[in-house]
């Protein structure tokens, strides 16, 4: 199924790669995280959220359009769109804030302390 492909994918970048995979587990997963601000918290629901919305997208397009790309099309569109989101955010310097920056590919001055 291309939408779990998608999300298997993606999931491994929020540095929390145990997340289920079925939508109403992710959205009971998520329920708890809804006022935190971590940096795994924020990364996990911006890339939950680009998902859904690209990943609808997609559906639409094939479904109404006839038009299709391809998984990592996709996948390059929601991680884009993570990152740039994720750059106007402004973390503490720590382990894990360096390890998701490196990952995501943002400038160390995005990181702050």
């Amino acid at each position: 199924m291309f939408s779990l492909q998608v999300w298997d994918h993606l999931k491994r970048l929020t540095g929390i790669p145990n997340i289920p995979s079925g939508l109403d587990t992710i959205v009971d997963f998520l329920s708890p995280m809804d006022k935190m601000r971590s940096v795994r918290s924020v990364i996990l629901k911006l890339v939950f959220a680009a998902s859904c919305y690209f990943i609808w997208q997609e559906r639409n397009s094939r479904l109404f359009l006839k038009k299709k790309r391809s998984q990592d099309q996709v996948i390059d569109v929601i991680k884009s769109t993570v990152r740039l989101n994720l750059l106007s955010c402004r973390f503490n310097r720590t382990k894990h804030v360096q390890m998701l920056s490196h990952l995501w590919e943002l400038p160390t001055s995005s990181i702050h302390g």
